[in-house]
């Protein structure tokens, strides 16, 4: 117990004829909130016993579907805390996602790509890998982004966050029904997959979607496209 003296800010302790300057008394503070938003899961072991508790942010500027989760790191070389933001791509409505489109195996087409390769025009089917000159996704010049392809939206998931797009690679499966000149064929398009992976270039978002290309005389090709 410590005892206040007449003497302005001076306090003497029992059994004691000195005397000192009294402690400063602060009221007990209340422990802060746990972290526990309604609805979501709780966060990692190491999350939990670390010294600061991730913190669910929103971001408008941001399209949807994205969902920001910042974890704050206890970084203080400025003496403030420095926050690692990490996005990560909620495209699950994109899953399964059909598109279906319809083309024609334009002679002329075929006589020009030919010519290109310096090569006879094909008489009866076209050369494998040929079908690549159909379903063209023709843009007038403002209906391309930044990065020459198409602008975001529509069939594919947005991404805007990442600057570039890419096809990083596929794989096909030919059937014996080939495409012949003025044939239409229609091509099914479904997406398969959507995974995000960080790597030292920075976060990649990669799509896997798988066509099944149709003919009048049955199934020509089964192909997917890993898109980054």
């Amino acid at each position: 117990m410590v005892r206040a003296t007449a003497s302005p800010g001076r306090c003497r302790a029992p059994n004691s004829s000195s005397t000192a300057p009294c402690p400063r008394i602060s009221p007990a503070r209340p422990p802060p909130p746990s972290w526990s938003p309604a609805g979501r899961a709780s966060p990692p072991a190491e999350a939990r016993n670390s010294t600061f508790s991730p913190i669910l942010a929103a971001t408008p500027s941001l399209p949807r579907p994205f969902r920001i989760i910042a974890w704050p790191s206890a970084l203080r070389a400025t003496g403030s805390i420095v926050a690692r933001i990490k996005i990560l791509s909620a495209y699950d409505d994109f899953l399964g996602k059909t598109e279906t489109r319809t083309d024609r195996a334009d002679p002329r087409l075929i006589e020009g790509f030919a010519a290109t390769l310096g090569i006879d025009t094909p008489q009866a089917e076209m050369p494998p890998l040929w079908h690549w000159m159909l379903f063209q996704d023709w843009k007038r010049p403002d209906g391309i982004g930044p990065d020459g392809h198409p602008k975001r939206g529509g069939f594919l998931p947005p991404v805007h966050h990442l600057p570039r797009r890419m096809w990083a690679g596929g794989r096909l499966r030919f059937f014996e029904a080939g495409i012949r000149a003025d044939e239409t064929v229609t091509r099914i398009s479904t997406i398969k997959a959507i995974s995000q992976k960080s790597g030292g270039s920075g976060d990649l978002v990669f799509v896997t979607v798988a066509h099944s290309i149709e003919g009048p005389r049955g199934p020509v090709l089964e192909e997917e496209h890993d898109i980054v």
